[in-house]
């Protein structure tokens, strides 16, 4: 399964395998005193996923915030717990119950999804953006929630982005030789 996902701004819309088929729109905010918080909604503007900086001390280390995220797809919403494991290079860790999925992020713009150390999303974006619309793509597995995935995906790509520039370019990030390879050659089943 592909989902394209296009953020201008503040303002989230999900695709589903191309771009006629909206999964989700949503939004992200920078709320005082509680840092980043993602909202994303269903077709029928049903609220699906919102995630949420765990209350911290203002001095507290980036690597020591902690993150919740309410998944409610059925009618018993269900909480993941996500924490930094390692902040240079980027791995989180969200878990629930008996799974435990981690993310890393690779040098570039590759970004991959491991549930239980078996990997089930690569992310990517695109390195160019025009009109402050920033395009990513994640290939994940069919048996994977896709929303679930998509919120722990964009929860570390949300960034300000409020000045309207009319070109802007990403370079991506460089963490250095011990960097965790991204494997090229996984495609999603």
């Amino acid at each position: 399964m592909i989902l394209l996902i296009s953020r201008r701004n503040h303002a989230i819309t999900i695709f589903q395998e191309n771009e006629q088929q909206v999964l989700a729109t949503g939004r992200w905010e920078r709320v005082r005193r509680a840092g980043k918080q993602l909202w994303l909604y269903s077709h029928n503007n049903r609220q699906e996923l919102h995630i949420r900086r765990n209350p911290c001390k203002w001095f507290q280390w980036s690597w020591n915030i902690t993150y919740t995220l309410t998944f409610s797809r059925d009618l018993h919403p269900q909480e993941f717990r996500i924490s930094c494991v390692k902040y240079v290079p980027p791995h989180w860790e969200m878990t629930a119950g008996e799974h435990t999925w981690h993310y890393f992020a690779h040098n570039g713009h590759a970004k991959s999804i491991f549930r239980d150390d078996r990997q089930v999303a690569g992310i990517d974006k695109d390195a160019f953006y025009w009109f402050n619309q920033e395009m990513m793509y994640i290939a994940l597995n069919h048996e994977e929630e896709p929303l679930l995935i998509a919120g722990l995906a964009l929860l570390f790509n949300l960034e300000s982005n409020d000045d309207a520039e009319m070109f802007s370019v990403d370079l991506g990030a460089y963490y250095g030789p011990g960097t965790k390879k991204y494997d090229k050659t996984w495609r999603p089943r």
